[in-house]
């Protein structure tokens, strides 16, 4: 990959970063913490983005090749 297309500007810039303010807001749910237990600490609340962030990254890959742009 050459180096400059790492400091191009992506056209899904906007999109991911409501996907992303989506995902944090899901992971913040206090079911998690409450209810399943997960413990309320940065470790916790890391665990429970990432595995958001892995369901909805994995979910676009399944639907369309073309999603792989957004994904990266």
């Amino acid at each position: 990959m050459p180096l400059a297309s790492l400091f191009r500007r992506n056209r899904y810039r906007p999109l991911a970063h409501a996907a992303y303010t989506s995902i944090v807001e899901q992971a913040r749910t206090p079911d998690f913490f409450v209810h399943l237990e997960v413990p309320d600490t940065l470790d916790g609340r890391f665990e429970t983005i990432a595995l958001h962030m892995f369901l909805v990254l994995n979910r676009l890959k399944a639907e369309h090749e073309a999603s792989e742009d957004f994904a990266q």
